[in-house]
C-alpha cells in the first residue's frame, strides 16, 4: 500500500466503525425486544383459562340402583350357559 492511500482510508476506518457499531447496537435492540415480548405472551398464555371443550353426549349412570341390578345380571349370566356374551360390544373390566 501506497502512503497516499493510507490516508485516505485511515479517517474512513473510523466511520466505518461508527457504522458498524450502530448496525451491531440496533440488531441486539432489536432482539431484546423481540425477547421481552416472546416472554409476556408465554406468561400471559401461562396465566390464560382456557375453556373445555363441552363433550357431545355424555351418560351418566352411576347410581346405586344400577350397580345393583348389573351384579345381579352378572349372577344370573354366570349360572347360564358359559361362552361368549350376547351383546359382542360389552367388555367387562375389573380392576
Amino acid at each position: 500500500m501506497r502512503p497516499i492511500d493510507l490516508q485516505v482510508i485511515m479517517p474512513k476506518t473510523a466511520e466505518a466503525t461508527k457504522v458498524q457499531q450502530v448496525i451491531k447496537d440496533s440488531n441486539e435492540a432489536h432482539q431484546s425486544l423481540l425477547s421481552a415480548q416472546f416472554k409476556e405472551q408465554l406468561k400471559s398464555a401461562r396465566e390464560k383459562v382456557y375453556e373445555r371443550a363441552k363433550p357431545e353426549e355424555i351418560k351418566v349412570e352411576g347410581d346405586k340402583d344400577n350397580n345393583k341390578k348389573e351384579k345381579g345380571k352378572n349372577k344370573q349370566g354366570n349360572n347360564k350357559k358359559k361362552g361368549a356374551p350376547k351383546n359382542s360390544n360389552h367388555i367387562d373390566v375389573r380392576i
